[in-house]
C-alpha cells in the first residue's frame, strides 16, 4: 500500500463542531498514526491510562477519512502550552465518513497485488518491427505500438463473482519518453453488503494463493471498496458507486521483493493450474482453512523468526490440515469410548481419574500418520522431492517429537540449515494438499519439478533425510 502524511483536521463523529487539528501519517508496514494538537473530551479524559476504542473523522489529503479502531497512545502537556494527543489508528477507510457504530460493510472489492501482474501475464500491447534491411542490428524504421484493453475475465462462485479485469494510464511527453503502464485488478462481488473483516479474510485468501504460486511473500497494493448505498450524485442527478480506499499495517512489507519473482522460481504459473476458476475455487478453500494457512504463510510473512518457531508453525499446518481433511479418529467413536470405559473400570479406583485423562485424546492420529496420509494425497508432486516418504515421514516426526520433549538422551544431532530445510518440505507438503483440495490436476502440481528453489531443496533433502533417518533407527 501506498505510504503517505497529510495535515488535515479531524473529530469525533457527530461532533464536527469540535474540531482539532492534526497530522495522518500512514505507513504500509508501520501502520498509521494521528497527532493532534489539543485533545478529545474533557482533560481528565484525554489523559485516562484506560485507552478507549474511538472511531475519529477526519479531512486530509482532500478526502474524507473515517479513521477506525483508534485508541491514545500518548497524551502531553505543556506548560505554557497546549495538549496534544497521539492516537494510533488501526485502519483507514479513505473517500466516505462512516458514523459511530456503523458497521463497516461493503458489497465490492477491488485489489491489485505486487506479484499479480506478472504471474497473470495479461497484455493488450502488440509492438511490431519493421526495417527495409535484412540485418538484425539495423534500427528498425518503424515501430508500430498498438493497444487493446484486455477484455475481463469472470467466474461465478455460489452467489458471488470474481472478475480479472485490467486499468491502464497513458504517460510521458511525447517527446522524451512515453509509457503506457497497464495493471491487473481482481474484483470480488458479494450478493450484498458484507463485513469488512470478512471481505479482508478474502484479500488475504488471494494474498496466500500469490505467496505460495509464486514463491515470493505478496503484499496487496490497493484495495478499494464500494456500498451501493455510498454513491456520488452529478448535477444532473445521476449516481455512481463512490471508491473508498482501505489502509492498514501489511506484515508483509517487511519481506516483500522489490521486483516480480523470476520466473524460474515460480512455483505454479496462473494458466497452468487453471486461470481464473482455480482462483474462485481456492477462495472457498481459504474459507474452509483458514488456519491452516494462518500458520503456514507466518513464515512466509514474518521476518526474523526462530528457526524452531518456524518448524512448529508449519508442522501445526499440516496437523490442522489433516484434522480439517481426513479422519480424526482411529477408532470408530462409540467403540472406542467402550474400550476407555473397560480400561478405566480394570484399574483401582483412585487411578481411574488420572487414566482417564490420560485416554482423552488417545484415539487421535499421531503426526507419522497424519504426515503419511497427506504425503500419499499429494502424490508424485511430493515424490519429486523425495521419492522414499516413509524415511521422510520418520525423520519429520522424530525431529518434532525431539524437539518438543527435549529428550537428552535421545538427542538429534542437527547440522546448520537442517531443521530450515526439513520445514521447507512439510510447508511444501501443506501447499500441495492444499491445491489439490483446489482441483488442480496431477500434471499441474508436477510442474513444481521445474522451478530452481524446489530442486535445490530437493539437492538439500537427499543429504539431510539419510543421515538423521540413521540416527534416529538407532535410538
Amino acid at each position: 500500500m501506498e505510504s503517505f502524511e497529510d495535515e488535515g483536521v479531524f473529530w469525533l463523529p457527530g461532533k464536527e463542531s469540535d474540531r482539532r487539528t492534526g497530522r495522518i501519517k500512514f505507513d504500509a508496514a508501520e501502520g498509521a498514526e494521528l497527532n493532534i494538537m489539543g485533545g478529545f473530551g474533557e482533560l481528565a479524559e484525554q489523559f485516562n491510562s484506560q485507552a478507549r476504542i474511538l472511531r475519529i473523522h477526519g479531512t486530509a489529503g482532500k478526502r474524507y477519512l473515517t479513521l477506525d479502531r483508534c485508541f491514545n497512545s500518548d497524551s502531553t502537556f505543556e506548560a505554557p502550552g497546549i495538549p496534544r494527543q497521539t492516537y494510533y489508528v488501526g485502519q483507514i477507510v479513505a473517500g466516505h465518513l462512516f458514523p459511530e457504530g456503523e458497521d463497516l460493510t461493503f458489497d465490492k472489492c477491488s485489489i491489485t497485488f505486487d506479484q499479480l501482474p506478472m504471474w497473470v501475464r495479461r497484455s493488450g500491447v502488440q509492438i511490431k518491427f519493421e526495417t527495409q534491411t535484412p540485418q538484425l542490428t539495423t534500427p528498425p524504421d518503424r515501430i508500430s505500438i498498438e493497444f487493446s484493453q484486455p477484455q475481463d475475465e469472470v467466474v461465478q462462485f455460489d452467489d458471488e463473482v470474481l472478475r480479472l479485469t485490467s486499468t491502464w494510464a497513458l504517460g510521458g511527453n511525447n517527446v522524451t519518453s512515453t509509457y503506457l503502464n497497464q495493471d491487473t485488478v481482481l474484483e470480488i462481488k458479494y450478493p450484498g453488503a458484507r463485513a469488512l473483516d470478512s471481505i479482508l479474510n478474502d484479500v488475504k485468501y488471494l494474498q496466500d494463493l500469490l505467496t505460495l504460486a509464486t514463491n515470493a511473500p505478496t503484499v496487496p497494493i490497493e484495495i478499494s471498496l464500494w456500498r451501493d448505498d455510498i454513491a456520488i450524485e452529478s448535477n444532473s442527478g445521476s449516481r455512481r458507486p463512490q471508491a473508498m480506499t482501505y489502509y492498514a499495517s501489511q506484515l508483509a512489507e517487511s519481506v516483500r521483493l522489490t521486483e516480480p519473482q523470476s520466473a524460474g522460481r515460480v512455483l505454479f504459473q496462473f494458466q497452468d493450474i487453471g486461470g481464473l476458476a482455480t482462483v474462485a475455487r481456492w477462495i472457498k478453500i481459504g474459507r474452509q482453512y483458514q488456519t491452516v494457512l494462518g500458520s503456514l504463510l507466518s513464515i512466509r510473512y514474518a521476518a526474523g523468526l526462530y528457526v524452531e518457531n518456524r518448524f512448529n508453525n508449519v508442522i501445526s499446518a499440516a496437523e490442522s490440515f489433516h484434522r480439517l481433511r481426513f479422519s480424526n479418529e482411529l477408532q470408530p467413536k462409540d467403540e472406542y469410548k467402550q474400550f476407555v470405559r473397560d480400561l478405566v473400570k480394570a484399574v483401582p479406583r483412585e487411578h481411574r481419574n488420572w487414566l482417564s485423562n490420560q485416554l482423552q485424546y488417545s484415539n487421535e492420529p499421531r503426526l507419522k500418520k497424519r504426515l503419511s496420509e497427506m504425503a500419499a494425497y499429494a502424490g508424485e508432486a511430493f515424490a519429486v522431492l523425495y521419492d522414499q516418504a516413509d524415511a521422510w515421514v520418520t525423520v519429520v516426526t522424530e525431529s518434532r517429537n525431539r524437539l518438543t520433549h527435549h529428550d537428552s538422551e535421545r538427542e538429534i544431532k542437527f547440522e546448520a540449515g537442517d531443521l530450515y530445510f526439513l520445514t521447507e518440505s512439510v510447508f511444501a507438503l501443506v501447499m500441495l494438499c492444499l491445491f489439490r483440495e483446489c482441483e488442480i490436476d496431477d500434471k499441474a502440481l508436477a510442474a513444481i519439478a521445474g522451478s530452481s528453489s524446489i530442486q535445490f531443496l530437493k539437492a538439500k533433502l537427499a543429504g539431510i533425510v539419510p543421515r538423521i533417518y540413521e540416527q534416529v533407527k538407532r535410538k
